[in-house]
């Protein structure tokens, strides 16, 4: 796709990939065009925000088309914002087709189907050296693109993530009197002479069961993957691998109340270091040993 494109258009062109839920504004062209020049003789822009966007007060109220949105503008049902929930979005982005094709040439063809292709995009157009993007501020009460209120895109829950969920719950269950956890999740193998603690092992967990630990654990693996994806079709040092995962599972371990766990940390090193391979395998990137 990106190679006919360049082959099709100027090299001076730029691009704006649409989500599919969204709608254009008639006046976007109208506002973005004099940015898009503006923005085109400084060789540093890579790509332009255009973060405003009309959206719905109840989700029960999206507009259909792009002409109902000024109408719902004016009742109320709909308002004007710039906010993007934190993380930039590849549909705020209008980027130089030199760029945009930049991107395709420097990513393993099998990170392009992946989810988090999309988060790889995202990062490299705003933290390439010497480069940056340019954040468009459209007229006050203009907005650029209509944004239903779409649900949450969790990552789907794989044979892995329900293995490593069971084995958790097992793990963090409170020790019965004579009884050890069972599996390989934390707390497996409790301490030896630590019966106090062993009785505390459960405190704090918040996981119903299997299967709430299994979806949170899906999350995290895709948490990782995030940041593996980053380094895609590169070399990744072992120990610059290991921090990486860790730091999204110490957050994890953190906000699941799992840190006062017996054996929890053995437990996270080894399956964040597993997520971490996985992760790295997915996106041919070559984990290596520390040079001597």
């Amino acid at each position: 796709m990106s190679e006919a494109m360049t082959q099709e258009v100027p090299s001076h062109s730029w691009v704006m990939l649409l989500d599919i839920h969204s709608v254009w504004s008639p006046r976007f062209m109208q506002v973005v065009h004099p940015a898009m020049r503006k923005a085109a003789v400084d060789a540093r822009i890579v790509a332009l925000r255009c973060a405003r966007h009309a959206r719905a007060k109840d989700s029960s109220d999206a507009a259909l088309d792009v002409g109902e949105v000024d109408e719902a503008l004016k009742s109320g049902a709909v308002f004007i914002s710039d906010q993007t929930n934190g993380d930039l979005q590849f549909m705020d982005l209008i980027v130089r087709i030199k760029s945009f094709r930049g991107f395709f040439d420097s990513t393993p063809v099998c990170v392009l189907p992946h989810p988090v292709c999309a988060h790889r995009f995202c990062h490299r157009m705003e933290h390439t050296y010497g480069k940056k993007v340019q954040t468009l501020t459209p007229p006050e009460d203009e907005w650029l693109r209509w944004h239903p209120v779409a649900p949450a895109v969790v990552p789907a829950v794989e044979e892995v993530d329900t293995a490593r969920g069971r084995a958790l719950v097992a793990g963090t269950r409170p020790a019965q009197a004579g009884n050890s956890s069972e599996g390989d999740g934390p707390g497996a193998a409790p301490e030896a002479g630590s019966a106090e603690k062993a009785n505390d092992t459960g405190s704090g967990v918040r996981f119903r069961d299997a299967e709430e630990a299994a979806q949170a654990l899906a999350q995290l693996r895709r948490a990782v993957e995030r940041k593996i994806v980053q380094h895609a079709g590169e070399a990744l040092a072992t120990k610059d691998a290991r921090a990486l995962a860790m730091e999204q599972m110490t957050a994890f371990i953190e906000d699941s109340g799992l840190d006062s766990v017996i054996g929890v940390q053995r437990w996270a090193k080894q399956t964040a270091m597993e997520m971490c391979e996985a992760a790295a395998h997915l996106f041919a990137v070559d984990i290596t040993d520390e040079q001597k």
